[in-house]
C-alpha cells in the first residue's frame, strides 16, 4: 500500500528508501536509518534533479515539504546531496541483503510507517532493529556495505557493524 495524496501522487515509505510515483513516473530516495535523531533522507541536488528531467522543480519541492511534514512513523531530515535520482528500486536492493529475505517482505507489506499504523515510532524503529540485529548475527558470507552508509551515528556504524564484526561467519566489505 502506498500513501495516496489528493492529486494522486503517491508515497511508499520502505527501511532503506522511498518511493515517489505521479504522472506515471517514479522517483526513489535513499534513507540513512541513524541510530539517534531523524533519519536522513538523501536527497538529489538541484544539478542532479535537473539531469533527470522527470519532475519540475516545482514538484521537487513539494516532495521535499510532503517528507518533512506529513505523519510518518519515523523523523526524518532531508539532506541535498550529491547523489543521482534514482528511478530503480534495484539500486536499494542488493542481492544478499536484508531487504531480499522473506522477514523483509512480511514487514514492508504491514507499511508501519503509515500515519494509520497502530505502533509508534520508536515501536517501528524497534521492529526494523530487531530484524537488522537477527540479519547480521546470521548472514553468512561477504556482506557489501556502502561507505554511505556509515554516517556518524547512523544504525549502519553503531548498531549493525559492531554485530557483523562479532559474526564469524560474515566478512564485511566496503565499498
Amino acid at each position: 500500500m502506498m500513501v495516496i495524496m489528493p492529486d494522486g501522487a503517491k508515497f511508499k515509505m520502505n527501511w532503506k528508501y522511498i518511493t515517489y510515483v505521479n504522472h506515471g513516473n517514479s522517483i526513489h530516495f535513499s534513507i540513512v536509518p541513524m541510530y539517534n535523531g531523524p533519519d536522513i533522507v538523501l536527497f538529489p541536488n538541484m544539478e542532479n534533479w535537473e539531469k533527470d528531467g522527470a519532475f519540475s522543480l516545482e514538484e521537487r519541492e513539494e516532495i521535499i515539504f510532503l517528507l518533512e511534514h506529513l505523519n510518518w512513523k519515523r523523523n526524518l531530515k532531508i539532506v541535498e546531496a550529491n547523489v543521482p535520482a534514482q528511478k530503480s528500486e534495484k539500486a536499494f536492493v542488493q542481492k544478499g541483503s536484508l531487504e531480499t529475505t522473506n522477514a523483509y517482505a512480511a514487514l514492508a507489506r504491514k507499511n508501519l510507517f503509515d500515519f494509520d499504523s497502530k505502533l509508534d515510532t520508536e515501536q517501528v524503529k524497534d521492529v526494523y532493529l530487531a530484524l537488522e540485529k537477527r540479519f547480521a548475527e546470521n548472514v553468512r558470507g561477504t556482506v557489501t556495505i556502502s561507505q554511505y552508509d556509515l554516517f556518524e551515528n547512523s544504525v549502519m556504524k553503531e548498531f549493525i557493524m559492531p554485530i557483523l564484526q562479532k559474526n564469524k561467519d560474515a566478512a564485511v566489505h566496503i565499498i
